[in-house]
């Protein structure tokens, strides 16, 4: 859940002034770990094939997903897209 605080400025918030709560946090993490996870899968897949132009591919999916992981944990902007009214 978002909340924005209008009643003191708080360092915590990103420019938007809007906070993720620990829930928030908490999904992103899970989403995170589940993101990384596949990411490994295709990494060992990738290491079953002979086509370079697979491996290539499945290598590249791999770091598109750890790169979604790596947005999610930091807080990237599809958090703060979703915004109360």
């Amino acid at each position: 859940m978002l909340y924005r605080r209008f009643y003191e400025l708080d360092s915590a918030t990103d420019l938007t002034g809007f906070r993720m709560t620990p829930f928030v946090n908490e999904v992103a993490r899970i989403q995170a770990t589940a993101l990384k996870d596949r990411a490994a899968r295709c990494r060992q897949l990738a290491t079953t094939f002979y086509d370079q132009r697979i491996i290539s591919e499945l290598e590249a999916y791999a770091s598109e997903l750890e790169g979604e992981a790596r947005r999610l944990l930091s807080g990237g902007p599809s958090f703060r897209r979703t915004s109360v009214g």
